[in-house]
């Protein structure tokens, strides 16, 4: 007598008997549909056209009109509040000091979304009513977060855009 194998589909109550050349057959197409799944899943695009919204560090790109300008002056502020860098993305020019600002009531930090962009500033230096800075030279697009309150991609983030004009 062949041996019978018991199945129970996810959340239902029905349960179905399948003899065990049966369970073989059904394992064997589970899996290969389980391998196709997964292939298509991981499959890419080839087409340059993906990341033409791709920004610095794979992140989105910013729209213009989202971009505080502030080129031309020595020295520009960044208001470091509770969750919220104001403004969240600000064109400098090349040598422009950067001040990290921070008015809110937590402890924060600055850290480049792409290690080396800058030297971090740590939480010990952006305690409540403190400030830190920072010089950037090269021109490009340096994406940074609040390690405690977001990441690279949502919360506590902005950019820099460093051009010389």
């Amino acid at each position: 007598m062949p041996s019978k194998v018991c199945l129970q589909w996810a959340n239902s109550r029905h349960w179905v008997y399948v003899d065990h050349m049966r369970s073989r057959t059904l394992r064997t197409v589970v899996l290969a549909l389980a391998v196709a799944v997964l292939l298509v899943g991981c499959g890419g695009s080839d087409n340059n056209a993906d990341n033409a919204n791709s920004g610095p560090a794979g992140l989105p790109t910013i729209p213009e009109k989202s971009w505080v300008d502030q080129t031309g002056k020595k020295k520009v502020v960044v208001d470091t509040r509770d969750n919220v860098y104001v403004p969240e993305n600000i064109i400098v020019s090349p040598g422009t000091e950067i001040v990290f600002e921070n008015t809110g009531r937590n402890p924060h930090n600055v850290i480049p979304a792409q290690k080396g962009d800058f030297e971090e500033i740590p939480v010990s230096k952006l305690q409540p009513k403190d400030s830190a800075s920072i010089t950037l030279d090269s021109e490009g697009e340096i994406p940074f977060y609040c390690s405690l309150h977001g990441t690279p991609k949502a919360g506590m983030k902005g950019r820099i855009k460093v051009s010389k004009g």
